[in-house]
């Protein structure tokens, strides 16, 4: 469950804040994932949270891998922000956060090649460079 619900007033969302860590807990408890992936909503959090506290407890492996939203070029999302110190990778798509946060790994996707070689050359060069390469 999530955390809190889009326009939820953040009294309230203490209570389900607490509901989701205690499924988090109920859920991490039961599986001890090996692994857990995430990709920036707030959902994750809980779930990240939990496995970091068992793993330091020694009743889970799990590392945590977590990767920041495509949307995010100049600063972290808040989830990013709070998980940050304590997954064991952090991945970034642009090279502004990529420099900004010394933990964190960039990973190229297609887009980013493209803009950055847009970045470098003429529009004309661009178009060429790319069918070419």
């Amino acid at each position: 469950p999530r955390s809190r619900e889009v326009g939820q007033s953040y009294v309230t969302s203490v209570v389900t804040t607490l509901y989701s860590f205690g499924v988090a807990l109920w859920k991490v408890g039961k599986i001890r994932p090996d692994l857990v992936l995430c990709n920036g909503p707030g959902t994750c959090l809980p779930i990240v949270v939990v496995t970091f506290v068992l793993r330091v407890l020694g009743l889970c492996e799990g590392k945590v891998v977590f990767v920041e939203s495509f949307c995010r070029v100049n600063s972290l999302s808040l989830t990013g922000k709070l998980l940050y110190p304590i997954v064991d990778r952090f991945l970034v798509h642009w090279e502004e956060l990529y420099q900004d946060y010394p933990r964190s790994e960039l990973i190229s996707t297609s887009f980013y090649k493209l803009y950055s070689a847009y970045r470098r050359v003429s529009f004309e060069s661009f178009y060429i460079y790319h069918i070419v390469h």
